[in-house]
């Protein structure tokens, strides 16, 4: 193996917890391993952040006391350098995220004898077998999903509906535990902060109502039907949707627009580190995607007390809004779309019961979950855990 990266150091009485993932590139499940990793370090835990390169945005949320090693290597050739690193430093536990980086954990971890936990982030019916959205070595993971789980000491799962989705790949449910994604409400507060203003500033802002969405852009979000939602409201409505992310599915959603007319209404800044600004911007959320694991966008936007508009779709989300006590859930066609989308900006809901929701998935909430489950790890070689539902 060649030398790896070294980034920072992090040394506590508490054991070596290694969390490991591809990189710092990414979405959501890049974000949550880094807010993770930091919290885990904040409470006395000696933490290695371990990844196949050291880059990507959401580096910036790594904290200062999280060791971060660099495999330097692609996701293919990992799993001889994660042996390599587990021999050398041996660490209390792993744990890891994403199904092709699952795989190289799981034979890493049997190889060198350390408890290990994979992590669940997505509803993986809807990839299993599908080379487009799960590319060559993401399908070759998801075939081998129920010999990881077998390997795994425990199974964390973001939702109920994802440990639902994969309970057909293994014997032993009992491995399962809910681990919800963790929000930082602190930093998605309601208050407004000094730089929002100029955060926030684009071209053709005209005053009117801004619809965020928020994700990468791929057929599984379908931005489309918040493209064609705006295009609707037309006639009743002027209002700005502002989407954040990027992904291969750009110039296709701006061909859309650009045939539905509404090019100056229709907003992609790229990827935006720092999405909270926008949040508290927004007069609502939208969320089309057909499958969500959890939601992250969602917890971040009931944070900010901004109300959410979401479709109805495959895993969490539903259960995140309270089936509507949080937000409003409409059906996955553009008249329902559009209407949610009007009544939402026309008449908002309270938003103390949607700043309250947002901190049942808080960073130190989740964080309970997480050594809980780093407990059973250390404690109970089989890791029966017991797992909790989503709060209702």
């Amino acid at each position: 193996m060649r030398r790896r990266t070294i980034i920072g150091s992090a040394f506590g009485a508490r054991p070596r917890i290694a969390v490991y993932i591809h990189s710092m590139t990414g979405g959501g499940a890049e974000r949550v391993q880094a807010l993770v990793a930091s919290g885990f370090a904040r409470r006395g835990y000696a933490v290695d952040l371990v990844l196949n390169r050291a880059e990507g945005p959401h580096m910036a949320f790594v904290a200062p006391e999280v060791r971060v090693i660099s495999l330097d290597c692609s996701t293919a050739g990992a799993g001889p350098r994660l042996v390599a690193y587990l021999r050398e430093v041996r660490p209390a536990c792993l744990i890891s995220a994403l199904q092709h980086n699952n795989l190289n954990a799981a034979v890493a971890a049997r190889v060198t004898g350390t408890p290990f936990a994979a992590t669940v982030h997505g509803i993986m019916s809807v990839h299993r077998w599908n080379l487009r959205t799960s590319g060559a070595i993401g399908t070759v993971a998801q075939a081998a999903a129920p010999l990881i789980y077998r390997l795994a000491d425990a199974v964390g799962v973001v939702s109920e509906a994802v440990g639902r989705d994969i309970a057909y790949s293994t014997t032993r449910p009992d491995k399962f535990h809910v681990l919800h994604n963790p929000v930082d409400t602190e930093h998605f507060s309601p208050m407004p902060r000094p730089g929002d203003a100029a955060a926030t500033r684009f071209d053709g802002d005209d005053g009117s109502p801004l619809i965020l969405g928020v994700g990468r852009f791929d057929r599984a979000k379908n931005f489309d039907l918040l493209i064609e939602a705006v295009h609707a409201m037309r006639g009743d409505q002027t209002v700005q949707l502002m989407l954040l992310g990027d992904g291969p599915d750009r110039a296709r959603l701006e061909h859309l627009a650009a045939n539905l007319g509404i090019t100056e209404s229709v907003h992609m800044p790229g990827f935006v580190a720092d999405p909270a600004p926008w949040y508290r911007r927004a007069a609502v959320h939208a969320v089309a995607s057909e499958c969500e694991g959890f939601g992250n966008t969602i917890v971040e936007s009931l944070a900010t007390g901004t109300p959410v508009v979401i479709a109805r779709c495959l895993g969490a989300p539903e259960d995140i809004l309270g089936h509507g006590r949080y937000g409003t859930i409409v059906e996955a066609d553009v008249g329902a779309m559009a209407a949610g989308l009007a009544a939402a900006i026309r008449e908002p809901q309270d938003r103390a019961p949607l700043i309250a929701r947002a901190q049942d998935f808080s960073l130190e909430h989740c964080l309970d979950r997480y050594e809980a489950m780093v407990d059973g790890l250390l404690r109970e070689p089989s890791c029966q855990l017991e797992s909790e539902g989503t709060p209702a």
